[in-house]
């Protein structure tokens, strides 16, 4: 991350901004559509005037006058001793979506703000009133956006790193140049070996000549020779052996240092999963007030990390899924009380890992999906033909909702009815490495999971040689490997199979597959197998 030194005022209060208003819009929203306590409103009001003294640093006057007018609502709530009306709440957020937008822009004011203004300053009268009116409705620009207001974020070139980690990365480099000071003096060591080297070869040329010779004088002179080359080869043999095992210590070393600061560089890349949960509080209350649903969302595991190219890569399938739970998945109000359930629809995001990978769900416990109707639809639209309609299973019906142009809405909307929304979950996710299951029992609600790794930027392979060549395997498609017989393989119609306890899977001989053709099989008796 560049140092905030290199970064301009302007800049800077934009990052703090962005924090501030993330704050403020999950404290708004709330938890569960309770409206905000004093608790939060306190909260609030402390971002709100920190963000407006930061404004005032900026010169940013429009910025500073919303941030009053919306401190004075909280505050005239605050002395009532009363939570905000719901009235309140959406004015709110309507006025940080404004909020938003001015801090984004290089000029301010935005033509919305008087209105804004007079609309804040009416709802705090009302609260601070003994008999509360609800404020004016909106009118002309300032009246509110259907979809909420996308809250700034940081550049995508920059990563807010620990300075515990930044110090931890200056020690590792730290130890790389000690190290490779150590392999600096190994490596002169190594070159000082090159005079008694020749000096022996000089020798053993004398040898030659003295052998040749024959005489007495010269056998004599050569046993001299050679004693003192068998004990000049055995030092020098001791300081090579010593040489090698000190270049073996340090490569040790750099393997260990390389692992070290290759974790922590990952690691610094990564950022909570609550990046994106953030706004999907707002994005449930606003979609369902729409659609004249009562839905609430919570999350579990937010906090869980994950590589930020991950993240980013998730944010249209999140998207996509909590639209479609509040759209098809939650019930009305009405439906739900004549099905037995409370009002409120819910739905539920929660990440966890699962050994190197992460796990991320989106659950409702809605009407769930009706798999007759996908089969008669997958019929009616041509997605499937009727022969093959009437055979498949729960799960291969399931999967149709995943085929473009495949939607089970009565009709088109701004939100469903084209077909594309699954579909397009299912190739971001298949472009990030990962796969997505759904699960859904009629009348109790769907599940999806989506399986993805921890990060795209580096990917681990497993490495096989087959004759000269060189193979490698990602990691995460490698299932397991294995050292079988020449017993274990079949020959069949469609080529080789591995025999396995529960499985026949196919066996594809990797030197074979570079090769003309020609090239004849050798039956070895026991040889390795990666299973995909």
């Amino acid at each position: 991350m560049d140092d905030l030194d290199d970064l301009s005022t302007l800049e800077v209060f934009r990052l703090e901004a962005a924090d501030h208003l993330r704050n403020l819009q999950k404290d708004a929203v709330g938890a569960g559509g309770v409206p905000p306590g004093a608790e939060s409103m306190a909260r609030m009001m402390r971002d709100l005037h920190t963000l407006k003294g930061a404004a005032r640093l900026v010169e940013m006057r429009a910025v500073q006058a919303l941030a009053h007018a919306m401190e004075s609502v909280l505050e005239a709530a605050t002395r009532a001793g009363r939570p905000l009306t719901k009235s309140a709440v959406d004015l709110f957020l309507e006025s940080l979506d404004l909020l938003g937008t001015m801090v984004s822009r290089d000029e301010a004011p935005a033509p919305e703000l008087p209105a804004a203004v007079a609309r804040l300053e009416a709802a705090a009268l009302a609260l601070a009133s003994e008999a509360p009116a609800e404020p004016p409705e909106p009118t002309g620009s300032s009246a509110p956006s259907s979809t909420p207001h996308v809250l700034p974020t940081l550049d995508q070139f920059a990563v807010r790193v620990p300075v515990e980690r930044l110090d931890r990365m200056m020690a590792l480099a730290g130890e790389l140049h000690i190290v490779r000071q150590r392999l600096q003096r190994v490596f002169r060591q190594l070159q000082g070996l090159g005079k008694p080297i020749g000096q022996i070869d000089g020798d053993w040329r004398a040898a030659s000549a003295l052998y040749a010779d024959g005489t007495e004088l010269a056998r004599a002179r050569l046993e001299t020779l050679l004693r003192g080359n068998s004990r000049g080869s055995g030092v020098l043999r001791k300081e090579f052996d010593g040489d090698l095992d000190g270049f073996d210590e340090m490569l040790g070393q750099l393997e260990r240092l390389h692992q070290d600061l290759g974790e922590q560089i990952m690691q610094a890349r990564m950022l909570p999963l609550d990046y994106l949960v953030e706004p999907y509080p707002r994005l449930v209350r606003d979609l369902a007030a729409q659609l004249g649903k009562d839905v609430r969302f919570a999350s579990e595991g937010a906090g869980t990390r994950v590589d930020r190219d991950v993240l980013e890569g998730l944010r249209e399938p999140l998207l996509h899924l909590i639209q479609n739970a509040v759209d098809h998945g939650a019930e009305s109000p009405a439906e739900r009380r004549a099905s037995g359930k409370p009002p409120q629809a819910s739905i539920l995001l929660s990440a966890r890992y699962l050994g190197d990978r992460l796990v991320v769900e989106v659950a409702d416990d809605g009407r769930g999906v009706h798999v007759e109707e996908v089969r008669r639809l997958g019929v009616e639209r041509g997605v499937v033909p009727p022969g093959r309609a009437s055979r498949m299973t729960r799960a291969e019906l399931l999967g149709l909702l995943f085929k473009r142009g495949f939607s089970t809405a009565a009709k088109l909307t701004d939100l469903s009815g084209r077909g594309v929304g699954l579909d397009a979950v299912k190739s971001a996710v298949e472009k990030l490495r990962g796969d997505i299951e759904l699960v859904s029992t009629e009348g109790a609600g769907t599940r999806i999971a989506i399986r993805l790794p921890l990060s795209v930027a580096v990917t681990r392979v497993l490495l096989a040689k087959a004759g000269s060549v060189l193979w490698a395997f990602p990691v995460d498609h490698v299932e397991r490997l294995l050292l079988v017989s020449a017993s274990d393989i079949r020959e069949g119609p469609d080529g080789r199979a591995l025999a396995l306890a529960d499985e026949t899977p196919r066996l594809v001989m990797l030197n074979e597959q570079l090769s003309s053709g020609s090239m004849t099989h050798t039956v070895i008796e026991e040889q390795h197998v990666v299973v995909l």
